[in-house]
């Protein structure tokens, strides 16, 4: 058995459940989608790799046909909420007509959950076109959603996350030339203090940054997949009965005669899971310190220079947009 697997798992998801109930009321619908996505599948994974410890038996046939589709939809989800996150970055720290700002957090808000919840069930629903069998079983890494290799695979599977990195970039683009034309112009500060939000600019690049660490990873995973899928050679998507004539069929895979390829593959899918927590453990922790530290910097200043006594009262953290 390999207990790295569950260990690792299960203390992502444990560190995730605790920063998800600290900010489920103050958190936005794509941070709660990111976190909430990294949280299913740190668990998701754990259970797995414990039932398929080192065998590719056939256990619980019906477990598997919800947890492929929870994956699946993962891979269309975590983008999405990417991209929703360098959206809201770019809309707080642009200049904007403040008396358009309610418009514009509905919009925001709207856009949110359109891309994190709807979009990911579109997702989920077209899979069926490509889906050729019922799952595959991974030994030690259990039970993985079946797409059948072909170029309308690519197209409705492959494509869209791709289409949503492209986008992602020039949200990016957007938010760090605000990020940047502000500080240079060292009046970020003032901006988010008119703006109706508690980031500060150091929180708001570590938020900038573990976004963009994020998406690096997840789109060098897409195009490896993509490639790995395309070497195994693509087949015609004739007719619906013709993809489907073994829709029942698992089909399992064992680690000693699965080829270099493969492993890496699953290894890759799998690993990227604990890898983007730990950046969004280690970005957020940034963020709260950041966050305390201005807070005590703004304290001592207004204690020396104003003389005002501390109430006791404790800053709120700043919201993980």
């Amino acid at each position: 058995m390999r207990a790295e697997l569950p260990v690792l798992s299960f203390i992502c998801a444990a560190i995730l459940a605790i920063i998800l109930s600290q900010n489920l009321r103050r958190s936005s619908v794509a941070n709660l989608t990111l976190v909430g996505c990294l949280l299913a599948c740190n668990l998701l994974h754990a259970i797995n790799s414990i039932i398929w410890a080192d065998n590719e038996a056939i256990h619980i046939p019906v477990w598997c046909d919800i947890v492929t589709k929870i994956l699946l939809g993962s891979n269309i989800a975590l983008p999405a909420a990417c991209l929703c996150l360098f959206r809201n970055v770019e809309e707080i720290s642009s200049i904007r007509d403040r008396a358009l700002s309610s418009h514009s957090k509905r919009d925001l808000r709207m856009f949110d959950a359109t891309m994190c919840i709807l979009l990911p069930i579109v997702y989920i629903c077209l899979h069926f076109f490509v889906q050729d069998r019922r799952f595959d079983i991974v030994e030690n890494f259990g039970c993985q959603a079946a797409i059948y290799p072909s170029t309308f695979a690519i197209i409705i599977m492959w494509f869209p996350p791709l289409f949503i990195f492209f986008s992602l970039y020039n949200s990016k683009g957007f938010a760090t030339f605000n990020i940047y034309h502000h500080h240079h112009r060292q009046d970020l500060s003032r901006h988010l203090s008119t703006s109706e939000t508690p980031l500060t600019p150091k929180t708001l690049i570590c938020q900038l940054s573990c976004s963009t660490i994020q998406t690096l990873l997840l789109a060098v995973l897409f195009v490896y997949s993509m490639s790995a899928e395309v070497s195994f050679g693509l087949k015609p998507w004739s007719s619906w009965s013709a993809v489907h004539k073994q829709f029942s069929e698992i089909t399992t895979l064992s680690v000693s005669t699965s080829s270099d390829t493969e492993r890496v593959r699953v290894e890759f899918t799998w690993w990227i899971i604990p890898v983007l927590s730990l950046v969004y453990i280690l970005f957020f922790v940034l963020g709260e310190i950041c966050q305390e530290q201005c807070h005590s910097a703004s304290t001592w200043i207004r204690r020396l220079v104003f003389k005002e006594v501390d109430s006791g009262a404790v800053a709120m953290p700043a919201r993980y947009i």
